[in-house]
């Protein structure tokens, strides 16, 4: 297989890659500007496909934390609300992807320049759209890829599921590099410890989706 461009929002993803083989991950932080950055460069080093790789927010009641979303579409929610046609993932490239993980769900992917955080946003979404899952950087990623000629493909992970709200304070738990910051969320919640329970159910749903997105890997690196 040619190298790969791995391109992923946050740096847990990104450490989740194995540093041998065809894959080559790159994290720049969130959103589509960081992502289609990193795409650019990727395929300046020399690489010859793009995955976009690692969690998104369920839009879809069905998909549980840790699901295995592979995009068959990729569209993207403009500002204006005007939706942009679908991208198309390569074939081949996902195909190889799907038999990577168990009970990998097939769908279309939409991709939005802010967080969708409360259940209301993600099933209005939903409704516009069709997607069954949301993340910020594929549908830049799926752009670079058409205007570059080359292949892509999307796998992500449902983190927090469709009835699942992220509060600002979760959002604000992460860098503009993508990095985690802890420190932050710990001290949010200390000063209100009614959102102790939402911390535990969040960080449970990250973490089946990190167990998912690893078993990806599972044998390489």
């Amino acid at each position: 297989m040619e190298r790969v461009g791995v391109v992923c929002g946050l740096a847990l993803e990104a450490a989740l890659i194995p540093a041998s083989g065809p894959w080559r991950a790159l994290c720049l932080g969130p959103g589509p500007a960081a992502a289609e950055q990193a795409a650019h460069r990727l395929l300046d080093e020399g690489c010859a496909a793009l995955l976009s790789f690692g969690t998104a927010g369920g839009l879809d009641p069905a998909l549980a934390p840790g699901t295995l979303v592979l995009a068959r579409a990729v569209i993207a929610d403009q500002e204006d609300g005007s939706l942009v046609p679908p991208y198309r993932p390569d074939d081949t490239l996902s195909a190889a992807l799907c038999g990577r993980g168990s009970g990998v769900h097939e769908g279309t992917v939409v991709g939005v320049s802010h967080p969708v955080t409360s259940p209301e946003a993600k099933a209005r979404l939903a409704r516009r759209t069709g997607a069954c899952i949301v993340d910020m950087e594929s549908h830049a990623v799926a752009r670079v890829a058409q205007a570059r000629g080359v292949p892509f493909a999307v796998l992500r992970a449902v983190a927090d599921p469709a009835t699942r709200s992220v509060p600002a304070w979760a959002v604000a738990g992460v860098d503009a590099l993508g990095r985690t910051r802890a420190g932050a969320v710990l001290a949010a919640v200390a000063v209100r410890p009614d959102r102790w329970a939402d911390l535990v159910a969040l960080a449970r749903d990250a973490g089946a989706a990190k167990r998912a997105l690893r078993g990806v890997w599972r044998g390489e690196g």
